[in-house]
């Protein structure tokens, strides 16, 4: 694989520092290298190597296979640290320095605020684990590779309304951009299908006094807790949530992924990519056998989220050209990848299929 890890440390500062080289090969190849700029969280307790576990194996893939049109790809690491403004920083280091062709991003708090220099920059942005509504809209440069959180809300949501006969719920979201943003949606949504809202608390994404959140939500009796939210405040409601014994069903997205231990979040329901290790899909069983091979464990969708980005700038690349990126990602039909057959909607939103799941025994089970 072809790849620099770069230590973005106020930008110019890093320059002729801090890159660790992978290989020989570096960015002088000049046109024979498709370069990636990734700003995904590197160090995060949270996130850990979802993001770059996937895109070295995919890179590794395509390298060995001759690159893409005979071209190498490069990946320019740069930790995001889940924060906006090293986000910021890291794209222009990564735009104006590195000169890469395309950038991978993840997490709405990281993607959110680089949607506007990507505009400027006129350079496509494909983003993971982004699920704040309305991501894509008004941006052609912008794409997402995972669900809307809007739409994961209504789709638990109306799984809750008529498989469990839950009519009242009560919300608790992380007061950022992406839990006030999807709260606002889920809550008209909910209500335009005859469901209550009987209340709703804004959690410190920190996670600081969730306990007198979740006490003022068990006040309200609802038949459920729909919770919201990508940081700390998000896992911790989730755990004291169990931990206070509130007599109501739990329901959430696919961040539960991020609850450690899982029995934390033990008998809660949530919706997820339709991603399984045990899929029939050849695309997905190549991919589950190379990574637990690499790696030593089975892969969990976002790792499968990542990989497939990588393959569809590669696809991108090889039917528009490196200077095409963006039209050959809008022009995707019926792409074979892990998650399913992809194709982009107008906005750039990866079109991907999602399940209900509940946590039994510890393990993530799925309705057939």
């Amino acid at each position: 694989m072809v790849s620099v890890r770069g230590d973005c440390c106020g930008f110019g500062a890093c320059i002729g520092g801090g890159l660790i080289l992978s290989s020989k090969k570096t960015a002088k190849e000049g046109s024979g290298v498709i370069k990636i700029g990734a700003i995904v969280p590197l160090t995060s307790p949270i996130v850990g190597d979802w993001l770059n576990s996937g895109i070295d194996l995919a890179v590794d893939e395509i390298n060995a296979k001759g690159g893409v049109s005979g071209k190498m790809i490069q990946v320019v690491y740069e930790d995001s640290m889940m924060d906006s403004k090293t986000a910021v920083t890291a794209f222009k280091k990564l735009t104006e320095i590195d000169n890469v062709d395309v950038i991978i991003s993840a997490n709405s708090q990281v993607a959110v605020p680089l949607k506007p220099l990507v505009e400027e920059k006129k350079i496509p942005m494909i983003s993971a684990l982004v699920a704040a509504p309305g991501f894509s809209v008004g941006n052609d440069y912008v794409f997402r590779y995972h669900p809307s959180g809007d739409g994961e809300a209504s789709m638990m949501l109306e799984y809750a309304q008529k498989e469990l006969k839950i009519n009242e719920v009560s919300i608790v979201y992380e007061n950022n951009e992406y839990g006030v943003s999807v709260f606002n949606a889920m809550k008209k949504d909910f209500e335009n299908k005859g469901g209550k809202i009987i209340s709703a608390e804004a959690i410190n994404p920190d996670g600081k006094d969730v306990r007198t959140s979740l006490l003022k939500i068990a006040e309200k009796s609802p038949q459920a807790v729909y919770f919201v939210g990508n940081s700390n405040g998000y896992i911790e409601s989730m755990k004291q949530f169990k931990q206070l014994k509130i007599n109501a069903v739990c329901l959430t997205a696919a961040n539960i992924i991020s609850v450690k231990p899982i029995e934390s979040a033990e008998g809660c329901y949530f919706t997820n990519p339709e991603f399984a290790v045990d899929s029939k899909n050849e695309t997905t069983k190549l991919f589950v056998s190379a990574y637990s091979k690499k790696y030593g464990k089975d892969p969990i969708y976002v790792n499968a989220e990542a990989y497939d980005m990588v393959y569809l700038i590669a696809e991108a690349v090889k039917t528009k050209g490196i200077k095409n990126i963006k039209d050959g990602l809008l022009g995707i039909g019926g792409f074979d990848a892990t998650m399913g057959t992809i194709s982009f909607d107008k906005n750039g939103d990866a079109l991907l299929p999602q399940r209900v799941g509940q946590v039994v025994n510890g393990k993530f089970v799925f309705n057939k």
